[in-house]
């Protein structure tokens, strides 16, 4: 699997702000940005990073949301300068240093923004007739108010719980919880999944080592170019096996051994200086990391982030194929109303027999990935804060002297900004919403 972001500043909501605009100085008309994306850094009041890329804040700086494009420089957004907010900087850049002088902050303001999406329910917080889960990388909550439709073996919401798939409407609430204004749950019947042809079929051969003879193993996946070694180190391949399965949400290990619907995951490490990311097989659920990325982490909680994006792959695919399988199941019309309620871009990849969803699919689906990825370690017991550290530690090709000096990827950027929003009683700088 490669896990490719798209560039800085087309990611959708993520940071929110907390702040009324109260003029104290004449507002300012804004021109376009010279810089968006993630704050990834402070060094207050004399600068800040996006994505990496240093700010030095000028004398009588503004700040405003970028919807009004009208700032202040007594503005109250002044303190919501966070890491994990998503601004747009006005200023120039200058040409010998390469840093950024911000004249104008903007803040994206997403907090009222609706949000939209299809995913599995992961985890049961509450149950009743306002149910509390996690599905999609949100913790969401059904209430009175919601509108519910019901598919498939799914009747009523008692009927909903782990392993049910839904789409939603909402907005989040004070608490980083997303309250759910439409949701349709479906339930696919376990059923042995169909491997789809194309570029999703390819060979994948797995031999694991000998740990008493101390004789390597062996790993072939065609998407990743030829045999890979498995080392035949006893504690590494623990270690890797233990906190790989320790990401697993708990329904998938609930599961019987014979259930259609279970994945049977498996964590190597394997030698490869070039493999970056975890790879995933397409069928199955095997799950490699490089033991030279692994030896850049600093602790399990890093490990758990590689991981974890793998089991969030994992899960994303199982779900397409068994609703793609549905279409024999339910009926062709059927489910393809049901693909279009769940996943339109899904349903319309597959109606006009493309192997290669579209651009927005994918950036979608990563995105869904990264925050999966968080919840499944916040589930697990790990540190989603680490998350963008590991991948800010992995995804170069040489590691600096100085690591201080490492950019933030994309990917971290991202989850910096779900973090900022989602899991702010672990985050004691996070922005609080407006009331």
């Amino acid at each position: 699997m490669s896990n490719r972001f798209p560039a800085a500043g087309v990611f959708p909501t993520c940071a929110f702000v907390f702040a009324l605009l109260v003029p104290a100085a004449p507002a300012q008309q804004v021109r376009d940005p010279i810089l968006e994306g993630y704050v990834t850094s402070l060094n207050l009041p004399q600068s800040f990073a996006v994505n990496g890329q240093r700010v030095d804040l000028q004398p009588g700086a503004t700040y405003g949301l970028q919807k009004d494009r009208r700032t202040t420089s007594e503005s109250p957004l002044k303190d919501a300068l966070q890491v994990g907010a998503y601004v747009f900087v006005r200023g120039s850049l200058d040409g010998k240093t390469k840093v950024v002088r911000g004249q104008t902050i903007l803040f994206r303001d997403d907090w009222d923004r609706k949000l939209s999406g299809v995913g599995v329910i992961t985890k049961m917080i509450s149950g009743g007739p306002e149910p509390l889960f996690s599905a999609d990388g949100y913790t969401i909550r059904i209430t009175p108010a919601t509108d519910l439709t019901f598919h498939g073996e799914i009747n009523t919401i008692a009927d909903v719980g782990v392993n049910t798939w839904l789409q939603y409407e909402g907005k989040r609430d004070r608490q980083g919880v997303l309250v759910a204004t439409k949701a349709k749950f479906m339930r696919v019947a376990s059923k042995p999944a169909k491997v789809l042809k194309g570029p999703l079929e390819y060979e994948m051969e797995l031999q694991p080592p000998d740990f008493l003879s101390h004789k390597q193993g062996r790993v072939k996946m065609a998407a990743i170019g030829g045999w890979h070694s498995i080392p035949a180190d006893k504690e590494l391949q623990a270690r890797v096996q233990r906190v790989g399965m320790r990401v697993v949400p708990a329904f998938q290990k609930q599961m019987t051994e014979d259930d259609p619907a279970r994945i049977h995951f498996q964590f190597w490490a394997v030698d490869d200086e070039q493999l970056h990311e975890e790879f995933c097989s397409l069928t199955g659920g095997l799950i490699l990391v490089s033991r030279q990325s692994l030896e850049r982490l600093a602790n399990d909680d890093q490990l758990a982030a590689v991981l974890a994006d793998g089991v969030a792959f994992v899960i994303q695919r199982q779900g397409i194929s068994r609703l793609v399988a549905s279409r024999v199941a339910l009926g062709e019309e059927a489910a393809s109303l049901a693909l279009m309620s769940f996943a339109p871009a899904t349903a319309l990849f597959f109606a006009m027999d493309s192997n290669l969803p579209n651009k927005q699919y994918v950036q979608q689906q990563e995105e869904q990935r990264a925050r999966l990825a968080l919840s499944l370690m916040a589930d697990a017991g790990y540190d989603p804060k680490q998350a963008p550290e590991a991948w800010r530690l992995v995804a170069p090709k040489h590691l600096p002297r100085n690591l201080d000096s490492l950019k933030y990827p994309d990917r971290s950027g991202y989850q910096l900004g779900i973090l900022n929003l989602q899991y702010r009683q672990q985050n004691s700088t996070a922005i609080s919403p407006r009331p």
